[in-house]
């Protein structure tokens, strides 16, 4: 549906053609003034006749139409509304500030008249005026209603004006007070504002600022000059200060947090040199407190650092430098032990337990039970547990094992002599006892009972005593039935062996009887000749009783085997190891010893497996020591040594370009990194900054530590030429102009900075009128072409002419046909004037229609006979002439043009009578 209406605020709604359909009314657009004022009839604006008016017009979609039915004129809920200018009556012009009116989601329920609150401004101006008039201007709406359907149309606003009394009064500026800003850069701060001006016309007119916003100023206070000028051309100028300052402390860059592992008491920390940035002096350095490289003990130390811009503004950052002791103390703890019973308790046992803490050193570790204490009888597990300052604990346990192993004590009586009271011998008393150190009193059994009758001669009486842990201890002696001297037995000095394991030693022995009957014999000791003794002193008892039954008295002696052999120590033999840094290496080894009592035996070297140690040798200790205090010591020597050559860095192969005959000076940098003596010094041949020749030449760096190791690299360098000669040109001049016939001969020459001069040729030249190009090409002894081009512009040569008694510019010349006209002119080259004929390439006089020239202006020329026609220099003249003897033909007209040799033509029109 397309429908038109010039709302109420205009005029009054239009009919629809439709027949039968009734009055309605469409949607359209709705104009009323800047201040939103609806406005009836024409727009009356005042006008200056100095200046441009411009005024504005606000346009509104206004509610109208008939809702209801499926063509309706109604324009469609939350539709848009297209605007725009159809036609503008001069001299007005007008511009829209969008080209959409939207319509709310309830248009079409909104009451008839309703307006939107959305609109477009129509900007009109005026050019100065000096009388009154009127003018118009149509705009087209375009929108559509709920079916989708069309509902369009346009609406005139008509406008009058007269003039009026001008503008005087100048803008009124309205500028910042004056400015601090910080610096950005070294160059200052770039600095925004806002300068305005409002005055009665333009409303808001441009504001011209010095520097301009947006622009660079520089450290320190600079003038900002403002002015305005409006419609009418008053003018105010104004001002306002920029201070540009640098207040801002550089930025510091830190690392992150550290934290390390402490390696003692106090451990080296070291970290990235840290970067500080400032927004006008660049980089600065960074002083830190405490500084890279510094000791720090355990805990937590803040780094302070700090960087100071030339402007002496400060800016510091900080960071922690975290020592953590994480690593628990190494605890040293015996192997299991085995003790035996020395009563119902058990026993007591003594042992040694150690702790040693990378920080801490000597940590005394607490054990559960105590060394010395009691252990009963059984297994007992001993728990300790080292702790260092830093709260890190390591614990370990070992086992107690008391045992009983030792067989009661039998006491029997010694060796009894009776004398026989009867033929079967004497009855013989004795008492038999037992006591274990565990038990306590132990029942012993005998083969004989106290109060028997023993024959004659001896008898051994045989008794055992058995523990409750089935320990026996068998025992004898002896009931001799004698009537004479008892044997005299003889035994040797007390002994002291050493032993020879955990279970002691053997002891072989000789003891002996003397008889004054029976002569000499072996006597019977206990323990015999050939048993194991335990560590410690046992007594040997001794017995003899010859044929006759007399019994000798019982004779004693002591072996002793006691334990005074030290460990065997077990170590490596000397050997070396490399160096991992300048501190030296870590050097690891193993130690062991075995003692042939105790079995293993944990050592203690003075130098614990794992240390870091220096360049050079180091004589390493250890000592074993048993449980009875035999200490072995031995020693073996590491050697940290430097072998590893440093490493050479080298850049990639170079390629360049040769910068002369000898080829081109190549710089080039090379380091060497040794692991013990960081940076190392690098040497190479040819060194950075040689001249190398054209080719490929192979560079070989190399590095020595301070041990002599030494590292080497190799790259290449290239030098090749491929850079073309240089052209020069001789002529003609760049950009030249020059008068026909003059233009000199192209020529060039070319110089390689390799292979010197080249040869240079040039192609292109043309002496014709225009401008042409030439190209120069010139080789270098390597093949590398280069190419230059100039242009020239080859111009006309200058006419001036004909001079009188010819008239020129149109203007037709009338002469008496037959009579001679002398044609004079000049032709210039440049600024030289030409004298020679030769200038003149052709004259010629061509036949036109009359009718073409009527309109021209007429002249009658003196006709001067000179009895010739010949081309000539009049060098009193300054001027060529031309006595052109016309045609006998009246009433002819005639074009005569002379052309010149750069095709240069001038021509005038005669026409005869």
């Amino acid at each position: 549906m397309r429908a038109r209406s010039l709302l109420a605020a205009l005029t009054a709604a239009v009919t629809l053609g439709a027949a039968g359909a009734g009055i309605a009314y469409a949607d359209g657009l709705d104009f009323v003034q800047d201040n939103l004022q609806p406005i009836s009839g024409n727009f009356t604006v005042k006008a200056c006749s100095g200046q441009s008016t411009t005024f504005d017009v606000l346009i509104a979609a206004r509610r109208n139409g008939q809702p209801g039915t499926k063509d309706d004129n109604v324009f469609a809920n939350d539709s848009s509304v297209t605007v725009a200018i159809d036609s503008v009556s001069s001299p007005l012009t007008a511009k829209l500030d969008k080209d959409t009116v939207n319509v709310p989601s309830n248009w079409a329920s909104s009451p008839t008249n309703t307006l939107t609150t959305d609109m477009v401004k129509v900007t009109f101006t005026l050019p100065p005026q000096t009388s009154s008039g009127s003018g118009s201007a149509k705009l087209a709406y375009q929108g559509h209603n709920r079916s989708g359907g069309d509902v369009s149309g346009t609406n005139t606003i008509a406008f009058s004006w007269t003039p009026g009394q001008c503008d005087v009064t100048p803008p009124t500026l309205h500028l910042p007070a004056a400015l601090t800003v910080e610096a950005t850069s070294a160059g200052g701060a770039v600095v925004n504002y806002n300068a305005t001006a409002t005055d009665a016309a333009p409303a808001n007119p441009t504001v011209t600022c010095d520097p301009a916003s947006g622009a660079t100023f520089p450290l320190g206070t600079t003038t900002v000059s403002c002015s305005a000028t409006d419609a009418a051309g008053n003018k105010a100028t104004g001002s306002f200060t920029v201070m540009v300052k640098d207040t801002t402390p550089p930025v510091v860059t830190l690392p992150a947090d550290i934290s390390v592992e402490a390696t003692g008491s106090s451990t080296a920390v070291s970290w990235d040199q840290p970067t500080a940035t400032d927004s006008v002096d660049g980089s600065r350095d960074v002083t830190c407190m405490p500084a890279s490289g510094s000791s720090f003990s355990v805990g937590t130390t803040t780094v302070s650092c700090t960087a100071t811009d030339a402007a002496g503004n400060t800016g510091t950052a900080s960071f922690k430098v975290t020592v953590s002791d994480t690593k628990a103390p190494v605890l040293s703890l015996p192997t299991d032990i085995t003790a035996e019973a020395t009563g119902p308790d058990g026993a007591a046992v003594g042992y040694v337990a150690s702790a040693a803490d990378v920080v801490d050193g000597a940590v005394t570790p607490v054990c559960d039970p105590k060394s010395g204490s009691t252990f009963a009888l059984g297994k007992s597990t001993v728990r300790c547990a080292a702790t260092d300052k830093a709260g890190n604990a390591a614990s370990g346990s070992f086992t107690v094992t008391v045992q009983d192993t030792t067989a009661p004590d039998l006491t029997v009586p010694d060796p009894i002599t009776v004398e026989a009271t009867g033929p079967d011998g004497a009855a013989a008393d004795f008492a038999v006892s037992a006591s274990d150190l565990v038990d306590g009193a132990v029942k012993p059994v005998c083969d004989a009972t106290s109060g028997s009758t023993f024959p004659l001669g001896t008898t051994t009486v045989h008794c055992s005593a058995t523990d409750a842990a089935g320990n026996e201890d068998r025992a004898g002696f002896t009931v001799t039935v004698q009537d004479t001297t008892p044997p005299t037995i003889t035994v040797p000095a007390d002994m002291v062996l050493e032993a020879t394991g955990p279970d002691g030693a053997t002891a072989t022995y000789t003891a002996e009887a003397e008889d004054l009957v029976d002569g000499t014999f072996k006597a019977t000791c206990t323990p015999a000749s050939g048993s194991t003794f335990p560590l410690g002193a046992t007594q040997v008892n001794c017995n003899a009783t010859d044929k006759h039954g007399n019994p000798a008295a019982t004779t004693s002696f002591a072996v002793t085997v006691q334990d005074t052999t030290a460990p065997k120590l077990t170590m490596p033999a000397d050997f070396a190891v490399e160096a991992t840094g300048p501190d030296g290496a870590a050097v690891t080894y193993v130690a062991s010893a075995m003692d042939i009592v105790d079995g293993a035996v944990e050592p203690s070297c003075d130098v614990a497996t794992g240390t870091v140690l220096s360049l050079g040798a180091h004589k390493i200790t250890c000592t074993a020591t048993d449980a009875h205090h035999n200490v072995a010591t031995g020693s073996f020597t590491a050697t940290v040594r430097d072998t590893t050559p440093p490493a050479v860095t080298v850049p990639k192969d170079v390629t360049t370009e040769a910068t002369g005959p000898n080829g081109a000076v190549v710089e080039f940098s090379a380091s060497a990194t040794d692991i013990v003596d960081g940076a190392v010094t690098s040497t190479c041949a040819p060194a950075s900054g040689s001249t190398f020749p054209l080719g490929t030449t192979a560079v070989t760096c190399a590095a020595t530590d301070a041990h002599g190791n030494v590292g080497h690299g190799s790259f290449s360098v290239k030098v090749q030429d491929t850079t073309g000669p240089v052209i020069s040109w001789i002529a003609p001049a760049a950009g030249g102009s020059y008068p026909y016939g003059s233009v000199p001969t192209p020529s060039c020459v070319a110089t390689d900075l390799v292979s010197g001069p080249a040869p240079c040729s040039v192609i292109g030249y043309d002496g014709g009128i225009g401008t042409h190009t030439l190209t120069a090409t010139a080789t270098d002894a390597a093949g590398n072409v280069s190419h230059a081009t100039r242009s020239y512009t080859v111009v006309r040569w200058g006419l001036k002419g004909f001079y009188q008694p010819v008239d020129m510019g149109g203007v037709v010349n009338t002469v008496k046909a037959g009579s001679t006209v002398p044609l004079k002119f000049e032709i210039f080259s440049g600024t030289t004037e030409l004298t020679n004929v030769s200038a003149v390439k052709s004259f010629t006089a061509k036949s036109v229609s009359c009718g073409t020239l009527t309109s021209a202006a007429t002249d009658d020329v003196e006709v001067t006979s000179t009895g010739g026609t010949t081309l000539r220099y009049d060098s009193t003249g300054g001027q060529f002439i031309q006595n052109w003897q016309t045609p006998k033909t009246a009433g002819a007209c005639y074009q005569v043009t002379m052309t010149a040799q750069d095709s240069s033509t001038i021509s005038a029109f005669f026409k005869l009578k």
